[in-house]
Order: C-alpha cells, then sequence, then structure tokens
C-alpha cells in the first residue's frame, strides 16, 4: 500500500479546486470493513434517538450534542481505528497536506438509510473550528461506500478557482479529498437503500481540542 497513492490524483488540482478525486483508492477489504462498521454505529445512533438519548445525554467525543452522523468514529470502533490510521491514509494526508507529520484529528461515520430526512446543507469544515485563525490546514478525506446518484444524496462540492458547484458522483471505493475551506453539501436520500460515508479529517498540525484526536499521525 506503500507510496501506491502517489499514482493516484493530482495535489495541484487539489489545491486548484479546493478537493479532489482518488478513484478506487480504497482495497475491497478495507472497504467492506468500513461500510460493515459504519452501518453498525448509524444502528446504535438510531436507537439511541428511539430512546430520546440524544437530547438527555451529551456526546463523549466531538460535537456536545449527538446528531445523525457518528464523529470520532473510531473510539467506539477498533476496525475503524485500524483504517483512520492505515498507512493508505498517512501516505494520503502526508501527500495533500504537505507535511512530513500529519496529525490526527476527527473521523465520522456518515450513513444515510433509506428514505431518510438526512441532508448536509451548504458549509465548509473550518467554519466549526479556529483552524484557519490558527493557519492549519484541514482536509477530510471522505471513503465513499456505496455508489453516489443524484436520488441517494450525492456530493455538491464548490469549486474553488471557478466558484461554480458542480454535483459529484463518485463510487464505492473512491476517497473524495475536500479541504477545510471548500464549501460542500449533500442531499436527503429518496431511495430504499442506505448510502454510507466514512469521513477522515487529518491536520497539519496539533487542534489541541480535547474533545478530538490530539496526536500525530506518525508513520507506520
Amino acid at each position: 500500500m506503500r507510496n501506491m497513492t502517489q499514482k493516484l490524483g493530482s495535489v495541484d488540482s487539489y489545491k486548484i479546486a479546493g478537493f479532489e478525486i482518488l478513484e478506487q483508492a480504497i482495497p475491497e477489504n478495507y472497504l467492506e470493513l468500513a461500510r460493515k462498521e459504519c452501518y453498525k454505529l448509524k444502528d446504535i445512533r438510531l436507537k439511541e434517538i428511539m430512546l430520546g438519548l440524544h437530547e438527555k445525554e451529551d456526546a463523549e467525543w466531538g460535537q456536545e450534542k449527538r446528531w445523525l452522523g457518528y464523529e470520532m468514529a473510531s473510539k467506539h470502533s477498533p476496525d475503524l481505528l485500524s483504517l483512520y490510521r492505515s498507512s493508505l491514509m498517512y501516505d494520503v494526508s502526508r501527500r495533500f497536506l504537505e507535511c512530513s507529520t500529519p496529525w490526527l484529528y476527527n473521523d465520522q461515520a456518515i450513513v444515510k438509510t433509506a428514505r431518510e430526512m438526512f441532508v448536509f446543507e451548504p458549509h465548509y469544515d473550518n467554519q466549526y473550528s479556529n483552524a484557519n485563525e490558527r493557519g492549519i490546514q484541514t482536509m477530510n478525506a471522505l471513503w465513499i461506500l456505496d455508489d453516489q446518484t443524484k436520488e441517494n444524496g450525492h456530493l455538491w462540492i464548490e469549486h474553488q478557482s471557478f466558484q461554480v458547484w458542480l454535483p459529484i458522483y463518485p463510487k464505492a471505493g473512491d476517497i473524495v479529498l475536500i479541504d477545510g475551506n471548500t464549501p460542500h453539501a449533500s442531499g436527503e436520500n429518496i431511495t430504499d437503500f442506505p448510502r454510507g460515508c466514512y469521513a477522515c479529517v487529518y491536520t497539519s498540525d496539533n487542534m489541541k481540542d480535547p474533545r478530538y484526536y490530539t496526536e500525530p499521525f506518525d508513520s507506520i
């Protein structure tokens, strides 16, 4: 797996557009494991909502209030932790953040179940942190667990040079890299099948937020 990512995607394109798609970058066994674990965490979240825990109890990690996704997912799944800290992601984060030592920050299991009213309004990830004020680069390496279509809540991303919104239809096994200042959004899933993503977020320096990871992504 080491150095495989040198043949995937373009750092220059990532800088110009604010995003890049690494096509079929996820090994099949990684993809199956990520899908299984993310779906499992989604089931747990839905049970918590049924019990009203999302209103009664704050989340242990990430944002204090629980939502339909699962932040710091690898804190709840050793298998996801192995993927979040895999040599694949070490290579990707070093290459596209252009730093010798990337830092761990956050990972999210994001699954839209069948017919679920779960959308992401236009936003950029850095608006929820002080990364820009501190001069820290952030990158969301979004694992695509299921083919995205017009019906199941595909991605929209704003091209940072052209300032136009583009519909994105990545396939299962792709990784969509999104700069922390790049606006993006997605719609609801109106199909009878789930649509999942696993978001692996890395930074160029320690974000020093105790609700998230605060350790370097060491070489494996």
